[in-house]
């Protein structure tokens, strides 16, 4: 399910996620990975655009790994949240969201878990709440994790995140260069929820420049190799420091 998932394939991914946590439940399978089903139907359905149907089982899910002591339930739970949250606009929850996540990582999960993905998702809060400084540092420690990982989520999730940063820093033209690599890839162009997270911001700050220069960033953007530019971005942010 969680690979394809990745594939952008999120309506199959929705159905799998569906029986697997129907059949957990049945045979009364260990809760990590009854939990671990229940998660994934929420990305799945936060993949197709179905916000509230993601809510309500990601707040499911949260009180689920607190009944049974999980952190990894926990902080996988509240980073869900966190991102609806984003959605919604409530930013300054999203954030409260974010760090609490962050510190009920189990230290077992830190290699996969944290900080990367949440320094990811602190980025975007810190972004929405148009606090630069912060945003930058945030990504700036996730990209030093990413570019030594090479895992393939969280190197396009990095490229997502930088390209709303330049978006919201003026700098429209690199915004689209990024955002057209990241829209190469399945889980970028078939996923709702990067639509309109995303894809809408760089789409308005596309509509202020010329169309020529729309046209070159994009041109650029399908040219680039993804690996290379989470190295270019390393060093364009990677000089911010959390203070």
């Amino acid at each position: 399910g969680w690979t394809l998932l990745w594939r952008g394939d999120f309506a199959t991914a929705r159905l799998q996620f569906e029986e697997s946590s129907a059949l957990f439940d049945d045979l009364r399978i260990e809760m990590y990975y009854r939990l671990e089903s229940r998660l994934g139907l929420c990305w799945a359905n936060l993949g197709l655009g179905r916000y509230e149907d993601a809510l309500s089982q990601a707040q499911g899910c949260l009180d689920l790994a607190r009944d049974v002591g999980t952190g990894w339930g926990i902080s996988t739970s509240l980073a869900t949240l966190g991102v609806l949250a984003l959605r919604e606009v409530f930013f300054e929850k999203a954030q409260q969201l974010f760090r609490e996540g962050a510190a009920a990582v189990p230290p077992v999960f830190e290699p996969l878990q944290a900080p990367a993905w949440f320094e990811l998702w602190l980025s975007l809060a810190a972004c929405r709440l148009c606090q630069m400084r912060r945003a930058r540092e945030h990504l700036s420690a996730c990209l030093r994790i990413v570019n030594e990982q090479r895992y393939f989520p969280r190197v396009l999730c990095s490229v997502l995140a930088a390209a709303l940063l330049l978006a919201y820093d003026e700098q429209a033209e690199h915004a689209v260069e990024l955002y057209a690599l990241a829209s190469r890839y399945s889980a970028v162009a078939n996923s709702q929820r990067y639509e309109d997270g995303v894809g809408k911001e760089i789409a308005t700050v596309a509509a202020t420049l010329p169309p020529d220069l729309v046209a070159a960033a994009q041109e650029r953007g399908n040219a680039r190799d993804l690996g290379e530019t989470v190295e270019e971005l390393l060093e364009e942010f990677g000089h911010a420091d959390i203070g």
